[in-house]
């Protein structure tokens, strides 16, 4: 009897986290699709391209900084040890602060390629600070993803976007 009411709670949580995160997801592609129509339409089109620029270089290194870590929490069988997630928040730690350092060697050199937009550089290195909270954040959303908890990342997700 209690296998009946387990497979059922997960059925139940499998159905509402997957609608939560599909809802997360269109809502999320429809205001960042009207946001870049919206600057694309304001910007000119060398302030856009820095901005884009802007965005490539902070999603390659929440890419790099990441790096599936965060996702082996999620994937593994058991419930993550404490051990486990501090290795996880530590290596994290360590790459973000490595790729931070090392993106503040690269910035001039990609500041020169838009030489007519004067405060790039300040730009991209006010986005690059974001890089170091991002170990902060990543443990938390691996827990909540797995146990199917897509709701309040959510919620999360759109908080800090505010």
């Amino acid at each position: 009897m209690d296998n009946t009411l387990d497979t059922t709670q997960i059925a139940k949580s499998v159905v509402t986290g997957s609608a939560a995160l599909l809802l997360r997801q269109v809502v999320t592609f429809g205001v960042t699709a009207a946001g870049s129509i919206l600057l694309a339409r304001i910007l000119t089109p060398a302030e856009f391209g820095g901005y884009a620029m802007i965005l490539f270089v902070a999603s390659l290194s929440r890419l790099l900084v990441d790096g599936g870590l965060a996702a082996t929490l999620v994937q593994q069988e058991d419930e993550p040890t404490a051990i486990q997630r501090s290795t996880v928040f530590t290596l994290q730690t360590i790459i973000s602060v490595a790729v931070f350092i090392l993106l503040q060697f690269v910035i001039p050199a990609l500041s020169s390629l838009y030489p007519e937009l004067k405060d790039f550089e300040i730009a991209i290195r006010c986005a690059s600070v974001s890089l170091l909270a991002a170990p902060a954040t990543s443990i938390c959303f691996a827990l909540l993803e797995r146990r199917l908890q897509f709701g309040r990342v959510g919620l999360l997700l759109s908080d800090r976007k505010s």
